[in-house]
């Protein structure tokens, strides 16, 4: 078994972050879909990258994840670690599904109304409000 770089170390924590988000937080409540769409993109990357090694702890653990991202959340990076390692083309295409920045936006028309919303990124990214003729308050965005 090769021995994961602190890079890919990086990397592999910074998957589970982004596949854990839509099962820890319950979907689309209060993750933006880009975030979403994100993770979906990159569970179905190291699903079929399971599948391509005949990784079968991988691809149980996987599952396991899904079901319980907190209890499984190390168990999946450490495996991804050596998974990243031995396919420096796949964890330079998982650095790329990571490095767009995610964006959140409200768009408010016809006089609609828009309260109590709350708008988070753990990454790097922009949130916006486009309004015309419509009441917006409550509204908390933030960039962590």
């Amino acid at each position: 078994m090769t021995t994961p770089d602190p890079a890919q170390i990086t990397l592999a924590a910074q998957i589970v972050t982004l596949l854990a988000v839509p099962f820890v937080q319950g979907v689309a409540k209060q993750v933006g879909q880009d975030s979403f769409t994100q993770a979906k993109t990159l569970l179905a990357k190291v699903r079929d990258r399971f599948r391509q090694d005949k990784n079968e702890e991988g691809q149980a653990t996987l599952d396991l994840f899904e079901k319980n991202p907190g209890t499984f959340t190390e168990a999946l990076s450490r495996l991804l670690e050596s998974t990243l390692t031995q396919h420096p083309d796949w964890a330079a295409e998982m650095r790329q599904i990571l490095a767009h920045p995610a964006s959140q936006e409200i768009i408010a028309r016809n006089n609609a109304i828009v309260t109590d919303i709350t708008m988070r990124i753990s990454s790097a990214g922009q949130q916006r409000i486009d309004a015309d003729n419509s009441q917006v308050e409550r509204v908390h965005m933030s960039i962590e």
